[in-house]
């Protein structure tokens, strides 16, 4: 009885040591579920529940209800937990400034691993501010707006619709 108790348990050290990261994210995000407004969340599975057997359509509705009920609460923001993923969605313009005008964060997530080896580490996929700042300054002076004013003629010459018709 002793020998079963013992193999259960080094199963339950296995899956813990090997999850560890996972749970530690999982923990971490629960601090966050009651100060952002959004659908209610279990602790591990977070909204799994409520994508699961859905259509398109159906998804689409389920977040635009959600985000309705966060508008009417005078929320700017509505998260979304799906397992160690925490998602926070802007719901309006000013919000959605704030989080893209912010230079806090600049470090990719881990979604981002998957593509390293096709795009090195370059802006798109690199990590770390100083890398970015650094592209970012040889990139700036070509995409300045005095430069791009030379292309505004063909850009709307090549971006109307109406001539396809």
């Amino acid at each position: 009885m002793t020998l079963i108790y013992l193999f259960i348990f080094s199963i339950f050290l296995f899956f813990v040591s090997f999850f560890w990261k996972t749970i530690k994210r999982i923990l971490r995000f629960r601090k966050f579920d009651n100060k952002i407004p959004g659908p209610p969340t279990s602790p591990i599975l977070g909204n799994v529940q409520t994508f699961r057997n859905k259509s398109t359509v159906e998804l689409n509705q389920i977040f635009l209800d959600a985000a309705e009920k966060c508008r009417n609460s005078k929320s700017n923001y509505m998260k979304y937990r799906i397992l160690d993923k925490l998602f926070v969605l802007p719901l309006n313009g000013k919000s959605a400034a704030k989080i893209l005008e912010s230079s806090s964060e600049l470090n990719k997530g881990d979604d981002y691993d998957f593509f390293e080896p096709w795009l090195g580490g370059g802006i798109l996929v690199g990590r770390g501010e100083e890398k970015w700042r650094t592209h970012r300054k040889l990139l700036t002076p070509s995409l300045h707006f005095a430069k791009l004013e030379g292309y505004l003629e063909v850009f709307n010459t090549e971006s109307r619709v109406r001539k396809l018709l």
